[in-house]
């Protein structure tokens, strides 16, 4: 099964950047699933980024 992680900046009145949103999908298709977030948080542990 792959598993995707990717991050969504979130901006400030000035327009610099607050936070990021991490953002989980578990297939190759790019939407919400409806997966529970505790789920998501199980289907990654332990999962090795490439950078």
């Amino acid at each position: 099964m792959e598993n995707f992680i990717a991050r969504q900046p979130i901006f400030d009145r000035k327009n610099k950047v607050f936070a990021y949103e991490l953002l989980f999908r578990n297939s190759y298709v790019n939407s919400y699933t409806g997966i529970d977030g505790d789920d998501a948080t199980r289907n990654i542990r332990g999962c090795r980024t490439n950078r």
